[in-house]
């Protein structure tokens, strides 16, 4: 697997209710991997992925991901990185991607997926 399977993994699983745009854009670096939106609100999120999750780890962003994370954060946008392996997912939020975590909740795929749906809306189908 890789982070492109990971991310369309993610995207499956998601109802249909909530509208997720796969963004590649060669022209503006640091733009997250994904935009979704729903009833309540969207979310940026920028996704890495890993054989397997250590048990501690630093997402690996560049620069310009940083940058933009963090300033669209501090704009009051809401921004994740969420980090996974083979299996299990690993959500940050509130700029939890800029210093070593060590992971005490990992979701599912289809967890992760119904987190995402559960916070851009009020009910998951």
């Amino acid at each position: 697997m890789r982070e492109s399977t990971f991310t369309a993994k993610i995207h499956e699983l998601l109802p249909k209710h909530v509208h997720a745009w796969k963004i590649s854009d060669r022209f503006h670096a640091g733009v997250p991997d994904a935009w979704y939106s729903g009833p309540t609100g969207d979310v940026w999120i920028e996704y890495k992925f890993y054989q397997t999750l250590p048990n501690r780890f630093t997402p690996k962003l560049s620069p310009a991901q940083k940058r933009w994370l963090r300033d669209r954060y501090h704009e009051g946008r809401r921004v994740l990185v969420i980090v996974g392996d083979q299996k299990h997912a690993v959500i940050l939020e509130n700029l939890d991607w800029e210093h070593p975590v060590t992971p005490t909740q990992r979701l599912t795929h289809k967890e992760t997926a119904a987190w995402i749906a559960t916070s851009l809306t009020t009910s998951v189908e």
